[in-house]
């Protein structure tokens, strides 16, 4: 293979459980396959031909390829073609197409123009699931590309392209919708947060347990554990690396709701052989380890999904062993922070509430000095949904964001203009015409569920505000919820 289908070649030592796919010697494609295949790409940029040509050409196409799949699937230019006669036939000549070329597949997978053509294909087998006939023919090539791919779970899983194609097959094995497959290629910071935040009630990121109709679930069960046997000697290097990292990422995220799955999963992450008692594990044992990888950031983006979806036991076992005391240290630091944020959505008891608020409560000034704000969000959220700690929450940010020369009244201004507030704070003023904080309306929106009496200085900040400024929050599209958090 390839050494530049490697991220991390160096940090990747060869596993001795896993079967990589063997240095293939890639053959150029022939002048004569060459301009076939050229006229075929004129022939679709024709815009006249009917849908029975169009998937006569496919057919007739996609039978030339018999015996050249890798050559034609990594070049450069013929690549482009073959992406088209994958989406425009029919599914039996796409399952022969997909069978002719599995024991390339993994190569294919890891190549700059071959995952075009993967990923081409695989999404569109998933547009023939609703199909009840066709889904033993698709389960019999999935299964098939399964295998292989597992075999060499390692080096698919690391390479940049291979990522992305594990990724998507994980998603079709499970049944993902093709609508919402962007949503594990692609993480926005923000959206999660708020949608963690939002109404206090949503403590899983988006990852909870959704059924998904048109999956095989054995299948996909069976494909994440033998990925993870291959690839287990590896292990330690793999959480570390952002390619492989997502690809992990993803199978606990759709193993959502599988306790036996996840325990499973989550005692391979973290360094343990067996899990058949991994919720009674004392995660001390782990804890030195742990903090320090919070240093990387794939490990810590690991390590926040594996917070959010780990079952109730085993994330108390975390929270109790592995991070008692270490809070406020992983919250400084600007990946851990996430973990940390993960960690307190996800709280369900007070008894986690309380060690949280022993933690970080007194620390509230600091997080917002030190730009964590989305550690405090998630604290003010936290105490609402529990309802627990929200008097000495609702007085510590009051506190953190009071100055001796300003008015009481000016909490809310403050809360309002975050970033530019602390920024700022020694001359700071109410600034016209600026896009109000996002984390500071979802904290002020958290606020205002509290019970009126333990928000009265803040009431009566939003009341002493001069017209001309509330009409400016109401016109912010964060301010105006804030607004309407207060009058609902």
């Amino acid at each position: 293979m390839n050494p530049g289908d490697l991220k991390n070649q160096d940090a990747l030592p060869s596993s001795n459980t896993s079967k990589p796919v063997q240095n293939v010697l890639r053959k150029r494609v022939d002048p004569e396959t060459a301009k076939y295949f050229m006229e075929i790409s004129n022939l679709f940029d024709n815009k006249e031909i009917d849908l029975d040509e169009r998937s006569t050409i496919c057919a007739n196409a996609l039978e030339e390829t018999r015996g050249k799949e890798l050559e034609l699937a990594t070049d450069a230019v013929i690549s482009h073609t073959l992406q088209v006669l994958v989406e425009g036939c029919e599914l039996d000549q796409l399952c022969t197409f997909l069978r002719n070329c599995i024991g390339s597949f993994p190569v294919i997978a890891m190549d700059k123009n071959g995952s075009h053509v993967a990923e081409a294909a695989l999404k569109s087998l998933a547009t023939h699931l609703e199909d009840e006939t066709s889904r033993i023919m698709i389960e019999e090539i999935l299964n098939k590309i399964c295998k292989v791919i597992a075999a060499d779970a390692a080096n698919v899983m690391s390479s940049c392209y291979g990522s992305h194609v594990l990724r998507t097959l994980l998603c079709l094995c499970k049944g993902v919708p093709l609508e919402s497959l962007q949503d594990f290629h692609t993480t926005k910071r923000s959206a999660v947060l708020a949608e963690r935040l939002s109404c206090g009630t949503n403590q899983s990121g988006g990852h909870g347990p959704k059924n998904f109709e048109n999956g095989f679930s054995d299948m996909f069960k069976s494909f994440v554990r033998e990925m993870l046997h291959n690839a287990k000697a590896d292990i330690a290097n793999l959480r570390v690396d952002k390619n492989s990292s997502l690809v992990l990422q993803t199978a606990l995220k759709l193993s959502s709701g599988d306790d036996n799955e996840l325990h499973h999963i989550i005692s391979i992450l973290l360094g343990y052989d067996d899990d058949d008692t991994v919720e009674k594990r004392d995660y001390s044992e782990r804890k030195e380890e742990i903090v320090a990888l919070l240093e990387e950031s794939a490990y810590s983006h690991l390590l926040e999904v594996i917070v959010e979806v780990a079952p109730e036991e085993l994330r108390n076992g975390m929270l109790v062993g592995a991070l008692r005391g270490a809070l406020f240290a992983i919250s400084s630091h600007h990946c851990g922070n996430y973990v940390v944020q993960a960690l307190i959505s996800s709280a369900k008891t007070s008894d986690q509430m309380n060690q949280i608020w022993e933690e970080l409560g007194p620390k509230i000034k600091e997080l917002l000095e030190l730009g964590k704000t989305g550690v405090v969000a998630s604290i003010l959220a936290a105490c609402q949904r529990l309802e627990t700690y929200r008097l000495e929450s609702s007085q510590a940010l009051s506190a953190a964001l009071s100055s001796d020369s300003e008015s009481p009244d000016s909490i809310v201004a403050h809360v309002l203009f975050l970033e530019n507030y602390l920024r700022e704070r020694s001359y700071w003023q109410w600034p016209r015409g600026t896009k109000m904080s996002v984390l500071g309306c979802l904290m002020l929106q958290s606020i205002f569920q509290y019970p009126h009496q333990y928000i009265r200085p803040y009431v009566a900040s939003l009341l002493a505000m001069e017209d001309d400024q509330v009409l400016q929050i109401s016109k912010d599209s964060g301010g105006c919820k804030v607004i309407m958090e207060r009058l609902l």
